[in-house]
């Protein structure tokens, strides 16, 4: 396959991160070697390899929807490299979610959080979300921020790829309207 583009980004959680790959024990082999023989049955890798494209992997293990649509926007907006690229966008579950720390005067998903800290954001989030979480309500959301950054991407002649991970998204659709994932769900993504 022959491809104008030098680079490969990926962006997701750890599907993308880790290749969806279990980490294997491999006896006889250095912690080194094994980190490099897994590499290799990464999905991604396999890709870039097969494209000849370098790979630019910024998925992250536990990594939610809005810390890659932050990511997305500064990578296609702000990297000189983006405009070289294949974007592939791995969804990931629709519970995870950022916050901001003010002690760190950044957003971080609450995988990096210490366990008090997760508990306490956890408590709170729960109370909300019992009068305002909507599977339905969160993946249109998706869409309408994955439909932006494909205009963004279509404008500056990226290449521009999703897919759902594990984020369910026909299966949420198909439940609030009688085939409605025939239109929003099958299309150019």
């Amino acid at each position: 396959m022959r491809v104008n583009k030098k680079f490969l980004y990926v962006i997701g959680c750890s599907w993308s991160a880790k290749g969806g790959n279990p980490y294997h024990s491999y006896y006889g082999e250095s912690r080194e070697e094994k980190i490099e023989s897994e590499d290799k049955l990464k999905w991604q890798r396999i890709l870039s390899d097969k494209l000849n494209l370098e790979l630019i992997n910024d998925a992250v293990v536990g990594g939610s929807n809005d810390m890659s649509i932050k990511k997305l926007r500064n990578f296609i907006l702000h990297d000189e490299r983006a405009k070289n690229s294949i974007i592939i966008w791995q969804w990931t579950e629709l519970s995870r979610y950022m916050v901001y720390s003010n002690a760190h005067d950044v957003f971080i998903h609450t995988g990096s959080l210490d366990d008090s800290v997760r508990k306490e954001i956890e408590r709170y989030k729960n109370r909300i979300d019992k009068y305002t979480y909507s599977d339905s309500i969160r993946v249109y959301d998706l869409i309408e921020e994955t439909a932006i950054i494909s205009e963004l991407c279509e404008n500056r002649n990226i290449k521009f790829i999703v897919f759902d991970g594990n984020a369910y998204v026909k299966s949420i659709l198909d439940k609030v309207v009688f085939n409605s994932s025939e239109n929003l769900y099958i299309n150019r993504w």
